[in-house]
């Protein structure tokens, strides 16, 4: 298991606030922050109708790099603490933990600004806990035309104290924006094509520009296409596979995928992982190799497969989560230094295939892609060699969250990974069987648990949420 996040660990001059009692690992980190959050629950628009007070809700997770960040700058900033703990009821959600209010948000500012959120996700409600801003991260002073967490906070603040009537309307206008409506009717697999590749990227081959990501339902989609006899669906599929097989998006020592990328070409990642990704993204490697026989691509599937069951793996069942950062370093424990590299003395060949020649590319430190269409001869004594090198480095913080659905979907992962190798069918039997003897209790299948915490009927991991969405109180898996 990796080290926590600085923010987790750090012995602060701040009392702790109500969150030192969440079994949220994303909540601990912010029990100490001089912000009185409070998790959700029942009472925070009874409260907040008591105390005639907005609500500043703030969404995030445990392994969220930006979350960290913000948290550092603004949550831990006693002047900007002051001013949410005046004029607000601060609230924390663990996206990971209360899924159903994490979409919820997503969709509406997707619907407001036509683009998708992120985390950390942030929102200011009324007494009544309608949305009248929305917003993801924010910088905690004003800059390049961006106000800063300080200003809006005070601004908003003060603003509604005078007239919230004013704000009310501005909830009201929200509410009426209409969210995208999908057209009934037949598609046919020309156009669906042709949607699906509008943003299609020749150059780099994958969807759009940076930061991004690896799409896996689109690329899913082309799949099927090509199935269907669509040759340029074909293409286009295999082409992203293998660009992001041999990109700085895979741990070329470790084997599995980080979250995305912060370019266009797939260089430098954003350095989380999360089960999600690898569980969507190994049956399209398995696919890829059924249709190609590309030795890469099974490579890819039992290198992922490894790592999963090495830093994730708990007893048949995964954890959530890694962390971007180790040792206060974004990357730290992925990226190798100039003089690391000189120790390996790699070849002629392996320097070129690796552009080392072309200097560093993250931070005054290598983080390794492949440059050629296929690894070189001398790759698996290269990995070998560079997993040495981290012997010694800190894995970055492990979230010990078990979810359900994410489990789920690594376990079908593992079932399909069985046309490579038949011990990944067994391999799933024994996560299923396990992960239904974790989570479900009484024949309620619950949404998730935290490692070391019993679930029981009284769980802390119910699912709450605002009485205006008509969700149910606890929320189980295949509603959360």
């Amino acid at each position: 298991m990796g080290v926590i996040p600085s923010l987790f660990f750090i012995s602060s001059l701040f009392a702790s606030n109500s969150l030192i009692h969440s079994s949220s690992p994303y909540l601990q980190q912010h029990a100490q922050n001089p912000v009185d959050w409070i998790a959700w629950d029942e009472n925070v628009l009874e409260r907040a109708k008591e105390e005639h007070k907005p609500i500043f809700i703030s969404i995030g997770y445990s392994t969220c790099h930006w979350c960290h960040v913000m948290a550092h700058e603004s949550f831990e900033n006693e002047t900007i603490a002051e001013i949410i703990n005046t004029y607000f009821i601060p609230v924390k959600i663990d996206r990971e933990e209360l899924s159903h209010l994490d979409s919820h948000y997503q969709q509406l500012h997707r619907q407001l600004y036509g683009r998708s959120g992120g985390w950390p996700l942030n929102a200011i409600l009324t007494e009544e806990g309608k949305v009248f801003w929305i917003g993801t991260y924010v910088p905690p002073h004003s800059e390049e035309g961006v106000e800063g967490m300080d200003s809006m906070m005070k601004r908003f603040g003060e603003g509604y104290a005078r007239d919230k009537e004013k704000y009310r309307a501005l909830a009201m206008n929200i509410e009426k924006i209409s969210p995208t409506v999908v057209a009934d009717g037949n598609i046919s697999a020309k156009a669906l094509f042709e949607s699906v590749t509008s943003n299609y990227d020749a150059l780099y081959h994958g969807f759009g520009i940076a930061p991004k990501f690896p799409e896996a339902s689109k690329i899913a989609l082309l799949l099927d296409l090509a199935e269907l006899g669509n040759p340029q669906a074909k293409k286009m599929a295999l082409e992203i596979l293998h660009t992001m097989a041999l990109s700085g998006l895979y741990d070329q020592s470790e084997g599995g995928f980080f979250r995305y990328s912060t370019d266009a070409g797939w260089e430098i990642p954003h350095f989380e992982k999360m089960l999600y990704n690898q569980a969507e993204l190994i049956p399209l490697y398995v696919r890829a190799y059924q249709m190609t026989h590309n030795p890469l691509y099974a490579d890819v599937v039992r290198e992922t497969i490894a790592m999963m069951q090495h830093r994730f793996g708990s007893n048949g069942v995964f954890y959530s989560a890694s962390d971007a950062d180790s040792d206060h370093e974004e990357g730290g424990y992925f990226i190798y230094t100039e003089q690391e590299l000189k120790q390996l003395n790699l070849s002629a060949s392996l320097n070129a295939a690796l552009e080392l020649e072309d200097g560093a590319n993250f931070e005054g430190k290598y983080h390794l892609h492949l440059a050629t269409p296929t690894r070189p001869k001398e790759f698996r004594e290269l990995q070998t060699r560079l997993q040495e090198l981290r012997k010694n480095r800190h894995y970055p913080f492990i979230d010990t969250k078990i979810i359900t659905s994410w489990n789920a979907m690594m376990i079908e992962a593992l079932y399909k990974a069985g046309a490579i190798d038949p011990a990944y069918t067994q391999m799933g039997d024994t996560s299923l069987n396990i992960l239904l003897k974790t989570l479900q209790v009484e024949g309620t299948l619950y949404h998730q648990r935290v490692q070391g915490y019993p679930i029981t009927q009284k769980s802390p991991f119910r699912g709450l949420c605002f009485s205006h969405l008509g969700t149910p109180s606890r929320i189980p898996s295949h509603l959360g």
